[in-house]
């Protein structure tokens, strides 16, 4: 019996003691969670709120008429360099929710240094524009329409074939710009690639250029910019085909003379006709006439 007690006594200790050694891993286990997951979550907080700054490029707005003026000499992209929380640069990177401006709703044609402006940014976010102003000029507006001209090269085509008219989508463009430029267009040309030995029509996408009287290339906008042309290519015809053609048309020539000779002759021996018939029929009333004062005078 004592000994029955004395091993439940042995079993129970061994329990006991399993049963601290499991509470103590669990509740060390925990405690370490807790730490890793508080060191972490002070590791994020920290990140969120350091101090980031990046550089990325935006387009530039004009804040104008341009209906009425247009505006050259400006950046059409600049650098902006912004200091911030990271959360907020990252933000900002990512959606670009801000603009670039020139604000020219009170300046007229002339030539003028203005800053850049920024709208959409807060507060808690410092920038800095790379370039920081623009040498502008603002001029009036001016559309005229102008004819397209074609150019190529008509030695291209291979021996035995030729080029015919050129055939495009548009013949007439229109050219945008300041009234300075309009005026320097003396014309607006499309050139047209062709092959080496060409025997075949082409067709081609050519971009349009405005050209001075120096040939030098005026800044303005075109519409369209660019058309489809093509060139009609096909053989020569040949010198026998010419010549008979040629030789045909100088039978048909003369026999049509002949037969302007002969209405000719016809019409002066019908005119001779009627003048002789005119004479004896005068001659006869002239008989007629002196018999008669013959027989009064009797």
């Amino acid at each position: 019996m004592k000994k029955f007690f004395s091993q439940n006594f042995l079993y129970r200790l061994v329990a006991l003691v399993l049963a601290i050694l499991l509470f103590a891993y669990v509740k060390t286990d925990h405690l370490t969670s807790t730490r890793v997951a508080g060191t972490d979550s002070n590791q994020n907080k920290t990140a969120l709120m350091s101090t980031k700054t990046t550089t990325i490029s935006v387009p530039v707005d004009l804040d104008i008429n341009t209906s009425k003026y247009v505006t050259s000499g400006y950046q059409e992209n600049v650098k902006v360099t912004l200091t911030g929380s990271s959360a907020l640069i990252t933000t900002l990177t990512n959606t670009r929710n801000f603009k670039v401006y020139l604000d020219l709703q009170n300046y007229g044609p002339g030539k003028y240094t203005v800053k850049y402006k920024v709208d959409g940014l807060g507060k808690d976010i410092k920038y800095k524009i790379n370039p920081a102003t623009a040498k502008i000029t603002i001029a009036r507006r001016k559309t005229k329409s102008f004819e397209i001209r074609y150019r190529y090269d008509t030695n291209m085509v291979k021996s035995g074939y030729v080029m015919g008219n050129v055939k495009s989508s548009t013949t007439t463009v229109q050219a945008t710009g300041s009234a300075d430029d309009i005026n320097r267009i003396s014309q607006v040309v499309a050139d047209v690639n062709v092959p080496s030995n060409a025997t075949k029509d082409v067709y081609a996408r050519t971009v349009l250029q405005a050209l001075d009287t120096n040939g030098n290339i005026v800044n303005v906008v075109l519409t369209p910019q660019s058309i489809n042309v093509t060139l009609p290519i096909s053989k020569a015809e040949s010198n026998s085909k010419k010549s008979d053609s040629s030789s045909n048309q100088s039978s048909s020539d003369s026999s049509s003379s002949s037969n302007e000779n002969s209405d000719s002759t016809s019409k002066d021996a019908t005119s001779s006709a009627s003048v002789a018939d005119d004479s004896s029929s005068s001659n006869s009333s002239s008989s007629s006439s002196s018999s008669t004062d013959e027989t009064q005078a009797n």
